[in-house]
């Protein structure tokens, strides 16, 4: 079924779409405190949770979408498509916003949103493209829940556990064949669909760069942890699932890795 979304409607979507993430988020902070951690790792797993929340209502909608009605590149935009999208357009703006506000944002977050709104408007304003977004929202949001999991285990001190080593793996294996394999793929065929407007190919261009600029760090974080795993067995180290184990001591890397320069 083509849009019947006016510019009105899709503007008023938009801001309740915005509003309701924020209102979440809000919710969750009137509910979740801590007097163990710093202030910004508090409002760092709370925006996460509402991350995450994100992440699972647009793998199901969209997987629902294109499970049911096959879309193709290059259609014009549906309605389901548009409020998928909006969805999510409210989401990455609210993101923006909070992360900023909390002092949580980097360059990689400020290219990856900036890049996913850009082509998310575009695909609204044209009528066409949106299928191409949608696509590209349903492979990244994969990852989402290891991803946020995994930080926020980090910052409730339980890196060096089973559940943390067990959420990480996870994460840069669906990470790296989502986004290392298929989201190039399906760049390489939007190109070559004339309807798909331009900003929406370089906006999808721009994040799979990026995506392959992680995976090549990724590899190197594979790499370490398997010295590590040998590491643990040498010297009979062995991981908890939400316990630190007193012989993490002993490992030679305890407590001395640098910050990752990944998501």
């Amino acid at each position: 079924m083509v849009s019947t979304l006016s510019a009105f409607d899709k503007f008023g979507l938009f801001v309740a779409s915005a509003g309701a993430w924020t209102a979440l988020f809000l919710v969750i902070d009137r509910t979740i405190t801590s007097k163990n951690l710093k202030r910004k790792d508090v409002d760092d797993i709370k925006n996460r949770i509402v991350s995450i929340l994100h992440g699972l209502i647009a793998l199901v909608t969209s997987a629902i979408h294109i499970i049911k009605d096959n879309p193709a590149y290059g259609n014009p935009n549906t309605r389901t498509q548009e409020i998928i999208i909006i969805m999510s357009f409210g989401y990455f703006f609210y993101d923006m916003i909070a992360c900023a506000y909390y002092k949580l944002t980097d360059t990689g977050l400020i290219i990856h949103h900036t890049s996913a709104m850009l082509g998310y408007l575009t695909s609204l304003v044209n009528g066409v493209g949106c299928t191409d977004s949608l696509m590209g929202l349903y492979l990244a949001e994969y990852s989402n829940l290891p991803m946020h999991l995994r930080k926020i285990l980090r910052t409730l001190n339980l890196r060096y556990t089973l559940s943390y080593e067990v959420l990480e793996l996870a994460y840069l294996a669906i990470y790296s064949v989502s986004r290392g394999i298929f989201c190039p793929k399906m760049m390489i065929e939007s190109i070559f669909i004339p309807q798909t407007p331009i900003l929406v190919k370089l906006m999808m261009a721009a994040l799979t760069f990026q995506s392959l600029h992680y995976i090549t760090e990724m590899i190197q974080i594979f790499r370490k942890r398997y010295q590590e795993f040998r590491e643990r067995r040498v010297k009979g180290v062995k991981f908890h699932w939400l316990t630190v184990s007193k012989d993490v001591s002993k490992l030679s890397y305890y407590q001395k890795e640098s910050r990752q320069k990944i998501f």
